[in-house]
């Protein structure tokens, strides 16, 4: 009979018998464990003192260190990563690790084509692990179109990413202007430009606007890393598994090619080179500004920056000038005035007669006059 399993306070029954006497007395039975400061009753004292930490949170210290917690989840596993001995050690490269499960993974990058198990149905790629299979298989998806501002993306991955950050809640609002940023890093970057804060390297004293560029010029600059992870084939060595699997590829011959082109029937060893690869199948691009046509979005992208004024404080109405040093002429980009400055600078000279000319063309069209050669 259905009525049994009816709960008479709410009238709702929505897992049958057992379920309903669990229901009962933790949703209407007595909860003794009241809050002093908001009047919330718990039935259960787990969840009286998980509430509790919300109004006066305890702190809990690490007797290592004296570092101190908010709760002890986050005590222990302070202590599990900073002061407790890993006891699991890999017998290969001699890193230890905690957890049998975390030495397991790590084993299969140190095993060969065994460990590829996780076969792609669409194409003859296999991965050691299930993530980089589903990461894989979304470049199988064909191209996906962002109903807001129409981009294309190769799968539904990239074009969550994209979504998520290109029109996604923007939580971090720049005091200084109107920009704001979904994530906290993006954020910071940003606020250097209206007040750069500097970070000097302790070595040679070189500025920097930002932490992240400090440590990269530290660690290409004065921190001695020897590689270890040698390619047998030409004896290049790399920092990184990673690293020399990507360079592996550049030994190998068509079996590595796993990324194909859905339009054509081009494959490319790398993701990046089949992004770049498509965008020829676009169609002309034309710049609106000069009228030239472009084969893809990714050279007219390119070309555009031809024309972009670099601008002070964010005022399109006032763009910084670019001065030549030698005759002082301006231009509104960097790249118009490297061109610019070319004609000053690089003079190609004639090895027959010694004129000079202003480049490489100039002189290759001169050169027919002594050589007959075109």
């Amino acid at each position: 009979d259905s009525s049994t399993t009816i709960c008479h306070t709410c009238s709702e029954s929505p897992y049958g018998q057992a379920a309903l006497q669990h229901d009962s007395d933790f949703a209407h039975g007595d909860k003794p464990f009241q809050c002093d400061h908001c009047g919330k009753s718990y039935k259960s004292y787990g969840g009286y003192m998980a509430h509790r930490s919300v109004h006066a949170p305890e702190e809990y210290g690490c007797k290592d260190c004296g570092e101190t917690f908010s709760d002890k989840t986050s005590l222990y596993r302070h202590r599990g990563k900073a002061h407790i001995i890993p006891k699991l050690k890999c017998d290969t490269c001699g890193r230890f690790f905690h957890q049998p499960s975390h030495l397991k993974e790590h084993m299969k990058t140190h095993m060969g084509d065994e460990a590829r198990i996780y076969k792609c149905p669409t194409c003859p790629a296999s991965f050691k692990w299930p993530k980089a299979l589903k990461k894989h298989q979304t470049i199988h998806e064909g191209q996906k179109t962002c109903a807001i501002c129409n981009k294309n993306y190769n799968g539904s991955r990239q074009l969550k990413r994209h979504i998520d950050f290109a029109h996604g809640d923007k939580l971090f609002q720049c005091d200084h202007c109107d920009k704001s940023y979904k994530s906290y890093g993006g954020f910071m970057v940003h606020k250097s430009v209206h007040a750069p804060e500097e970070y000097g390297c302790k070595d040679c004293g070189e500025k920097f606007s930002d932490k992240t560029s400090l440590y990269r010029h530290r660690g290409k600059a004065h921190i001695i890393r020897m590689p270890k992870l040698k390619c047998d084939t030409c004896g290049r060595f790399f920092h990184q598994p990673s690293h020399l699997k990507g360079h592996m590829k550049t030994h190998m011959g068509d079996e590595a090619r796993i990324y194909k082109c859905p339009t054509c029937p081009a494959s490319f060893k790398w993701p990046k080179a089949l992004k770049k690869h498509q965008t020829i199948h676009e169609g002309q691009k034309t710049c609106a500004i000069c009228n030239k046509s472009y084969n893809g979005s990714r050279q007219l992208k390119r070309h555009m920056k031809r024309h972009e004024p670099v601008c002070k404080d964010n005022d399109k109405t006032n763009p910084t000038l670019y001065k030549c040093v030698q005759c002082s002429k301006e231009f509104r980009s960097k790249y118009n005035l490297a061109r610019h400055t070319s004609t000053h600078t690089d003079q190609k000279e004639c090895t027959y007669c010694s004129k000079s000319f202003k480049n490489a063309t100039q002189l290759d069209d001169h050169m027919v006059i002594h050589t007959g050669e075109q």
